[in-house]
């Protein structure tokens, strides 16, 4: 993608597709953007997180509150390896 600029959120709308196609894609995606790898490898993660809808596209309460102890918790372990805290629960 030389020479065209691209938005964060085209970038990761392409990284996210990249990633339903398996890990190569996604990596050949990510090294695409070296200036937006970091971030968009952490969104990348984020919404890997976030469970399919429900029939009805909504999720249950119990369900939001797992999601998003689910996403802190690994949001978490993303920062402790990022500043080289590796075994930290």
């Amino acid at each position: 993608m030389k020479g065209k600029r691209v938005s964060k959120a085209e970038a990761l709308a392409e990284c996210l597709e990249a990633a339903r196609q398996g890990e190569r894609a996604l990596m050949s995606c990510l090294d695409r953007y070296p200036r937006m790898r970091q971030e968009l490898t952490a969104l990348v993660l984020v919404a890997s997180l976030i469970p399919p809808a429900g029939p009805k596209g909504r999720m249950s309460e119990e369900g939001r509150r797992r999601a998003k102890a689910a996403v802190l918790s690994r949001l978490g372990h993303f920062e402790d390896r990022r500043h080289g805290k590796a075994g930290v629960a």
